[in-house]
């Protein structure tokens, strides 16, 4: 472990040759555009990502590339480094980010999809799990980034990457968010993307969980450049994980009262802060979605650089952004953890002690059912999935008919409880009172978690990796 690690990253790769790498880790400010590979029409889609590149201005001090996401709409979407390899020039493979999606993949297709981006040489690979979805035939199908991690990590073969949703303000969804994370690094993990959010406390506390934990990770902030219909599919729950609060909503709308040209004015500004702000608490970059057509992106360029140049330190932003959105408050009003207390009144060399607020405790019925089900079920991974199944279901709530089960691994909370199937920690769809991005009911890793804290095995959630089972 490296004593008191800096976020500027000035250290040398002999021999390196991924540019997105030396960038980051060379203290580059690094500015990504989000592309979505289409469900549709893709040689058309392959020739506006084309114009899409072409408009990007010339290389400056602030390096600008692409990342390109997938399945962000559909399942049947065309896969993402197929998608780029038709519409971006080789010079910029290696200085662009590929996503690979776990939603609708089985973990075997999540593994052929990595082998093809090897095939089709992109380096830059970030996994992540995907939304929800609906089908017409069956459970939705989700392979969990954490095995992708894991796999690229054995080929050895990428800049692998992972995402976390920093914006959560109940110690019961941050937590098992963290914990995750660490998870994700230690199984290789070497860049990391934050999910979109518009509190940049949330974005400190991350930044500084990792430099309390001495986990040296450059940090990618995503931001979404809001239009009229964006807003309102965040704000209609269509976009899970996206939070934007009452003060910021009710500006919002203001800000549209008055026209779409001053809507779309006031939200260039928006993005000026918010890029300008992700650099000031630490971040290596920022990948930027909503800048959907090719003449846009010139602007968001000369207007991230001006912005840039503007707040040139964390002071000279701070100020201004305190006097930008005044008394506006981005948090919940009625959930408002944070791991760190009044983390933007102080320098990033000034390190405070994390809260030490943990989740509650088990409930009597909790401890009865884990005390009861350790008796029980204690060897259930080492013996046919389908014995006491009765038992299994009354105490666990287990309905899956799992080639290997996992209960004993998983302090005896089915994983198969997840909609998403996910063993290893939650998603970052959780809504904001903490309930799952799926089904009205309490995320299971909160639960989980809070058994964990319970029996001192909180380190199990960092460390243990659970195989997945098809």
């Amino acid at each position: 472990m490296r004593n008191k690690p800096s976020r500027q990253f000035s250290f040398d790769f002999e021999g390196a040759d991924n540019p997105l790498r030396e960038r980051l880790w060379g203290g580059a400010f690094q500015i990504l555009f989000e592309i979505d590979a289409p469900s549709h029409n893709r040689k058309e889609a392959a020739s506006l990502m084309r114009n899409f590149v072409a408009a990007i201005p010339a290389p400056s001090k602030y390096p600008v590339g692409v990342s390109v996401t997938e399945r962000l709409e559909s399942v049947n979407g065309v896969d993402a480094a197929e998608f780029a390899s038709e519409g971006l020039p080789d010079q910029l493979k290696n200085t662009s980010i590929i996503f690979v999606s776990g939603r609708g993949r089985s973990v075997d297709e999540m593994v052929e999809a990595l082998e093809s981006r090897r095939a089709l040489g992109f380096r830059n690979v970030v996994a992540v799990t995907g939304d929800g979805y609906e089908t017409d035939s069956g459970s939705p199908r989700f392979s969990d980034s954490i095995h992708a991690i894991k796999v690229m990590s054995e080929m050895d073969a990428f800049f692998p990457g992972c995402v976390v949703n920093p914006f959560k303000y109940l110690t019961a969804s941050l937590f098992p968010q963290f914990f995750k994370l660490v998870k994700k690094i230690n199984l290789g993990a070497e860049l990391l993307i934050a999910q979109a959010g518009w509190d940049i406390v949330k974005l400190r506390d991350l930044i500084w969980f990792l430099d309390s934990r001495e986990l040296v990770v450059p940090v990618i902030a995503r931001t979404i450049f809001l239009s009229q219909d964006r807003l309102n599919r965040i704000l209609g729950g269509d976009i899970p994980g996206i939070y934007i609060s009452r003060h910021l909503e009710e500006i919002l709308k203001e800000e549209g009262r008055h026209g779409s040209g001053q809507f779309t004015a006031a939200q260039w500004r928006r993005l000026q802060f918010q890029v300008a702000g992700a650099r000031a608490v630490g971040c290596s970059g920022v990948q930027i979605a909503g800048i959907d057509s090719p003449e846009h992106v010139a602007t968001a360029v000369s207007k991230i650089v001006s912005a840039l140049e503007e707040f040139d330190s964390f002071q000279a932003w701070f100020s201004a952004y305190s006097a930008y959105v005044a008394q506006a408050d981005m948090a919940p009003p009625d959930y408002r953890f944070k791991l760190y207390q009044n983390s933007l009144k102080h320098s990033l060399d000034t390190v405070r002690e994390p809260a030490s607020v943990m989740p509650l405790e088990p409930s009597v019925w909790e401890k009865a059912r884990y005390k009861t089900s350790r008796v029980l079920l204690s060897d259930a991974g080492e013996v046919y999935s389908g014995e006491r199944k009765i038992t299994k279901t009354i105490l666990t709530g287990c309905l899956a008919s799992c080639r290997r089960c996992r209960l004993p691994e998983t302090h005896f909370i089915c994983p198969m409880a997840c909609p998403k199937g996910l063993s290893n920690g939650p998603c970052g769809g959780t809504k904001i009172d903490g309930s799952c991005e799926l089904r009205p009911v309490e995320c299971v890793h909160a639960k989980r978690t809070r058994l964990a804290a319970w029996l001192n095995e909180l380190d199990l959630l960092e460390e243990k990796y659970i195989g997945p089972v098809e």
